[in-house]
């Protein structure tokens, strides 16, 4: 028995020669977790593996040691005890279950802040040294000028998450290169997958990283999609190799180029097959014909009803014969149209089945869409294009929705049958909430989200909008509101509201003329005006 054990003490010995700082963790970790009265802890200090450990990490298994089993006898055991440790591993959360959890995250987690807070419950919660931290992980390699640099830095938890930080930055960017070795198609998706993130942080708070320009971010995202048209255009090559960002990815970029208004390009672009594309198409032909109410008009119909079907009816199923897939393009009704969902999975819409690359969005898409565009102009086309389904859907004249460019749109749909009401009350909610996080003191659409309100009964917080969407729009009504803000209806609409909430005194207030009708017209309306403005000021008192 002695030999096999002295047997067991020389290969572990020299199999420790080559332990890794984690390998080294894991054995500090048994020691953590041996119960009380366990001779492992002395018998790793007292034995030839000490020499493998710094002075301040025997100091720290020191403390687990137990001096009455401190004897050369106990070391014969120190192989057996090790196999009973690791085969009682507490059931509870105790102190070394969870800093080993600390760790472990500290390993794999690489948002910012939970790092941050991981180093600081490791070295000030735990009592770890800085330099444990840093030794987790021995892929952490920090290259050699800031190395010295983050040495000689007063050991710190800022130290730590520093050194870490430039340590997972790097390893990253050691993946990265290895992939490009490995694999020229996963290392393109790698890029795109970094030109995601970058797009993500720049919705956010509007941020590049450090040697980025918005131009060069601009090149990225136009190179990305200049792949996917590529791709089209080539995709009846026989034996090609598609490499071609995610849908995932295209969804960010299109959204990004509406954002930063590059409207221009985007109403340009062909032989995509994406539906986010396809929309961002017909939308900026859209913003860009604006100022002129015809042409408007006629992008707007593409927008709204584009007959897609048609188009796709006289696709062959041969692909070497498909024709310019730009002629596909995607339209606000028919995302919505259960009719065209039928058609798609019932074969007059089989291409659409073949490929699914063709410019066609869920409603689910859709939305997640809408959430990731910030640019005003082409926010408000979006309320109004979907406010006016609202109101040809509930097709009630006393409850209709205002919002700008209402006019834009088609007065009748066709088969309004085939639309679900319900899913466009859940989308224009929806976009409403976007929309009042992106700009709560827009005063068009709090007034849209004041007559949403009215119209389905809730009129004290309609009330709010309204007095809301008149605050902001003459700066606390310190001078008229605007006639596209405060019209008739809206003064209607705020006197059945208070009528509803019986404060019958302010329907009257609402409604009533001035007292001296037979004073000048000016004086009368300055009268008005000013009977009215402290009026509204009082009602904002209480509503808002």
């Amino acid at each position: 028995m002695p030999c096999i054990r002295h047997f067991r003490k020389n290969t572990i010995g020299k199999a420790f020669e080559g332990a890794s700082n984690q390998q080294k963790s894991n054995l500090k970790h048994l020691i953590d977790l041996s119960s009380p009265g366990s001779k492992f802890p002395a018998l790793v200090i007292n034995g030839n593996l000490k020499d493998y450990f710094t002075e301040d990490e025997l100091n720290e298994m020191e403390l687990f040691t137990n001096d009455d089993n401190s004897n050369a006898s106990a070391y014969n055991d120190m192989y057996d005890d090790a196999t009973t440790v690791c085969s009682s591993f507490p059931t509870s959360r105790d102190s070394s279950v969870v800093m080993g959890n600390t760790e472990y995250q500290l390993i794999h987690m690489y948002d910012t802040d939970i790092i941050r807070r991981l180093v600081v419950e490791l070295c000030q919660t735990r009592n770890r040294p800085p330099s444990y931290a840093m030794s987790l992980n021995e892929k952490w390699r920090v290259p050699k000028e800031m190395h010295q640099i983050l040495f000689n830095m007063q050991p710190s938890c800022d130290q730590a998450f520093v050194y870490i930080l430039i340590g997972k930055a790097c390893h990253c960017l050691d993946v990265r290169l290895s992939l490009t070795e490995l694999s020229y198609t996963l290392s393109k998706h790698v890029r795109w997958y970094i030109l995601l993130v970058d797009l993500q942080q720049y919705f956010l708070n509007e941020m590049l990283g450090e040697s980025m320009s918005l131009q060069d971010l601009v090149k990225k995202t136009k190179t990305c999609i200049t792949s996917v048209r590529l791709g089209q255009v080539i995709i009846s090559i026989p034996y090609f190799v598609d490499i071609q960002p995610s849908h995932e990815v295209l969804e960010h970029c299109a959204a990004f180029l509406m954002n930063i208004r590059d409207w221009a390009y985007l109403s340009n672009l062909e032989n995509t097959a994406n539906g986010h594309i396809e929309l961002c198409l017909l939308v900026s032909s859209l913003l860009k014909e604006l100022s002129s109410v015809k042409n408007s008009r006629k992008v707007a119909r593409d927008v709204w009803d584009a007959d897609i079907w048609n188009i796709v009816a006289s696709v062959s199923l041969n692909l070497n014969n498909s024709p310019m897939l730009n002629d596909c393009c995607i339209s606000v009704v028919n995302i919505f149209s259960s009719a065209a969902h039928r058609r798609i999975n019932t074969g007059r819409g089989s291409a659409f089945s073949r490929d699914p690359q063709l410019a066609v969005l869920s409603k689910e898409e859709f939305r997640e869409f809408l959430k990731k565009l910030k640019e005003p102009t082409a926010l408000s086309i979006f309320v109004s294009l979907l406010t006016k389904l609202y109101n040809i859907l509930r097709d009630d004249i006393s409850c209709e929705i205002s919002s700008d460019y209402v006019a834009l749109w088609p007065s009748a749909l066709v088969n309004a049958n085939t639309i679900h009401p319900s899913s466009i009350d859940e989308t224009v909610l929806m976009l409403m909430q976007h929309v009042l996080q992106v700009n709560p003191a827009h005063p068009s659409w709090l007034r849209t989200q004041a007559d949403i309100l009215f119209a389905n009964g809730q009129y004290s917080p309609a009330m709010k909008y309204y007095m809301e969407a008149g605050v902001v729009a003459s700066d606390f009504f310190s001078s008229a509101v605007p006639k596209s803000i405060y019209d008739d209806q809206v003064y209607r609409r705020m006197i059945k509201c208070c009528s509803y909430l019986q404060c019958y005194t302010q329907m009257r207030v609402l409604s009533q003329l001035d007292l001296n009708s037979n004073n000048p017209e000016d004086i009368v309306q300055r009268a008005v005006q000013m009977r009215k403005r402290k009026f509204l000021r009082s009602l904002a008192k209480q509503y808002l």
